[in-house]
């Protein structure tokens, strides 16, 4: 039994932790890659540490891109609302114009007017289908747990401009495939 027990216990160790060192090494590639192009010295570069602080899952994405749904929904309801009120307005000069029975050049501007307030609308109308058709997708992904994004905490040591040797730390967003997606 505590063969068995040891046996797993060591299975465990190589199989999770192969996968965190081949999960780093590509993190290392990019990190060169990146190097090259950004820093004055890149032969110089020195790695201290390489440290994966946190992971981004699709479903995290996805329940914070639903809290800003009802954000993003409010402001075209007010946005119509606005423009409804603007276009119920220049219908009322339109009535007093033609009451008067004179300034035809008004009447035609505040029917442009309302021309323009209505193709608004029709365009905030359909900004407000497509948040609704970005609701329904994103709660399908809620439970995913596909890392969509890694932060990673890059300590190395390169030269400044002096010739002398800088260390300094970074926090390093990388996507999915490992690309370098943000640097802070």
């Amino acid at each position: 039994m505590k063969k068995l027990l040891l046996f797993f216990l060591l299975f465990n160790f190589f199989a999770f932790g192969q996968k965190n060192i081949d999960i780093k090494l590509y993190m290392k590639k990019s990190i060169l890659k990146y190097n090259k192009e950004h820093l004055k010295d890149p032969s110089s570069y020195q790695l201290i540490t390489l440290t994966i602080l946190s992971t981004e899952t699709l479903g995290d994405m996805s329940a914070k891109l639903l809290e800003e749904i009802p954000i993003a929904l409010k402001s075209i309801n007010e946005e119509i609302e606005k423009n409804n009120s603007v276009i119920l307005l220049r219908k009322e000069k339109i009535k007093e114009f033609k009451e008067k029975g004179d300034k035809e050049v008004e009447i035609e501007d505040c029917l442009e007017t309302i021309r323009v307030y209505e193709a608004d609308n029709i365009k905030q109308n359909d900004s407000k289908k497509e948040w609704e058709l970005i609701r329904k997708k994103t709660e399908k992904d809620l439970g995913n747990k596909y890392i969509a994004y890694y932060y990673v905490e890059h300590k190395y040591r390169a030269k400044n401009s002096y010739g002398g040797f800088d260390i300094q730390t970074d926090v390093i967003k990388f996507d999915s495939s490992f690309n370098i997606k943000g640097v802070e």
